[in-house]
């Protein structure tokens, strides 16, 4: 996760080159943990698996895939749009061997200019992140190789 997100705090983006701390909101709990959490949730669902376990604190031996992701940009503009720009890639079970990798940008619109409508849209873009990682598995599973958008 790029260092400016490692806070409590909501970031906003005021124009491309320059960001501020949203007044008077925070994430429930660290962005980092929160983001992995949410990511295997939806994994799990999207594969129809038990079997999506996060790094570390779960044996990599059990897995088929490992999947690493690095958040370079999770930000927006309320009353615009939320941004999500992540780098990340699919390794084998024994992790040695990178099997994909891509470079994801997104953004959704948000519905109005509060901060629910941003954290809405922000929420969009992983579940968006989720479907593209979750294709490219089932690709690998099938012993075809996933396209670069």
């Amino acid at each position: 996760m790029a260092l400016y997100l490692d806070r409590v705090d909501i970031v906003i983006r005021d124009s491309q080159n320059q960001i501020r701390l949203a007044d008077f909101s925070q994430w429930a709990g660290p962005l980092h943990e929160n983001f992995s959490r949410v990511l295997a949730e939806n994994l799990s669902v999207l594969l129809a698996t038990d079997r999506v376990g996060i790094f570390p604190g779960t044996r990599a031996k059990l897995f088929d895939f490992n999947v690493t992701v690095n958040v370079t940009r999770l930000d927006g503009m309320p009353g615009e749009k939320a941004d999500l720009r992540a780098r990340w890639s699919i390794l084998d079970k024994s992790r040695k061997k990178m099997l994909f990798e891509n470079h994801t940008v997104l953004s959704q619109a948000t519905e109005n200019d509060s901060m629910e409508a941003l954290i809405a849209a922000e929420s969009r873009t992983l579940a968006a992140l989720s479907r593209e990682i979750a294709e490219a598995i089932k690709t690998l599973a099938e012993g075809k190789t996933p396209g670069k958008k």
